[in-house]
């Protein structure tokens, strides 16, 4: 008979002792998880654990925060489960691709810094193109004029008169299928139409939200061929300055891709099956408008808009977590020292305005006094506040610069040419 394997013995890590205490040494990670140090070792190159380097010191740190989610997951077992939860809940990567990658200083777009292109002066267009095509080309600082399908104006405006609670995602949802069945298209794959349809939906989807600003109409212009920066501004009816258009067109780029989110799998998922660009949009803009995604943004907003301080702030947090919610904004998994886009756009809002001062302040607050690490959502919020945007302006930017991702998935899937089908493990009841 052959020797049974002795298990490592699991030791629990000691309660933290500060907010800061973010890190903890190789032995007391491989003793927290019941594994020997090369597992832990595997665990890191598997991208289940994140560590650090000390200066001076050959010895790595390791994130608390990952080897904590780990022994959740091994629910007293050594050795990390192979189950479709462990894979698909931030686990190890599932699919080859070469359109972002996340790294501690923010999503890289085929080997460029996002963050740097931001600040570089490229525009969302030619971001997008890169992330579709793979081609550099600083020199796009805007698309053609968007072709409008003959009725669309007239048919969305109908179609959303006295819709009560109107957002960004639902503007979106409800202009796809109205842009396929106005103009009488066949799919995008057969007419070799796919980058050029993206470029128009933009546009369209841009346009549409002059139907939640003042004017309460479709934006129509007598330039056809504004950046989508400006088209935004325009269309949400705020004032269009250089700062301004510098600004949000910052926070599209940021906002252009991150990896396999929900949204985006989902988009992928509806490609692997045929679906033609419009339905797969659509896939993406159901799953984003969860209350986890942009939903979580607007509720972002809500706190951060109406709190007087950080315990205010913090109290409405707990209220909602302790009712099941999720606190919207905060300690994204990707990045346990705080989202670098965050920083960013909050850093650019504090120098548009003293509202985004105020919510820079609060955030900083929050995030010394209880470690909550503001994400995304929070920069976004910040950013829409000090430029005097309208309420869900957040939420409106972020799903519109996500559009293009999600199609550079799409396309990305296409040439991958197979369908993504994950299995599951019955646990339900035997049959007799």
């Amino acid at each position: 008979m052959g020797s049974k394997k002795n298990p490592v013995p699991r030791t629990t890590l000691p309660p933290r002792r500060g907010t800061a205490e973010r890190y903890i040494t190789g032995t007391e990670a491989a003793k927290a998880l019941g594994i020997k140090r090369q597992s832990l070792y595997a665990y890191v190159s598997r991208g289940l654990v994140r560590s650090i380097a000390q200066p001076g010191r050959r010895e790595r740190l390791y994130y608390r925060e990952d080897i904590e989610r780990l022994e959740k997951r091994m629910g007293g077992r050594g050795g990390m489960p192979e189950t479709v939860e462990a894979v698909l809940s931030w686990g190890q990567p599932v699919l080859h691709s070469a359109i972002t990658q996340l790294r501690a200083e923010g999503p890289v777009y085929r080997g460029r810094s996002s963050i740097a292109l931001a600040q570089g002066g490229r525009t969302f267009e030619s971001v997008a193109e890169l992330l579709w095509t793979g081609m550099d080309l600083p020199q796009v600082t805007a698309w053609d004029a968007t072709e409008i399908p003959a009725g669309l104006p007239a048919r969305l405006g109908a179609a959303v008169r006295g819709v009560a609670g109107l957002s960004c995602l639902r503007l979106m949802a409800i202009t796809t299928p109205l842009v396929a069945v106005l103009g009488n298209l066949r799919p995008d794959y057969e007419r070799g139409s796919t980058v050029s349809d993206a470029r128009q939906l933009i546009g369209i989807y841009c346009r549409s939200l002059g139907l939640m600003g003042p004017a309460r109409r479709f934006l129509t212009t007598s330039r056809p061929d504004l950046p989508i920066a400006e088209l935004f501004l325009r269309a949400v009816g705020a004032p269009v300055h250089r700062e301004a258009v510098f600004a949000v067109n910052f926070a599209f780029i940021l906002c252009a891709d991150h990896e396999l989110s929900p949204a985006t799998l989902s988009a992928r998922i509806a490609a692997s099956a045929g679906a033609e660009l419009r339905a797969c949009l659509l896939a993406a803009i159901g799953t984003h408008s969860g209350m986890f995604l942009a939903s979580g943004c607007d509720q972002s907003e809500t706190f951060l808009r109406a709190a007087r301080d950080a315990q205010e702030m913090h109290a409405r947090m707990l209220e909602l977590e302790r009712s099941g919610g999720r606190i919207p904004g905060y300690n994204i998994k990707a990045y346990p020292d705080g989202d670098p886009r965050a920083r960013r756009l909050l850093e650019l809002a504090a120098g548009l305005g003293p509202k985004g001062r105020q919510i820079g302040r609060l955030v900083a607050q929050v995030e010394e006094a209880f470690d909550l690490r503001p994400s995304l959502e929070v920069g976004l919020v910040a950013l829409t506040a000090a430029l005097d945007l309208p309420a869900h302006s957040a939420s409106a930017i972020w799903s519109l610069g996500r559009c293009a991702g999600w199609v550079a998935h799409v396309i990305e899937q296409r040439h991958a040419a197979f369908m993504v089908r994950p299995r599951a493990r019955y646990v339900g009841p035997s049959s007799d």
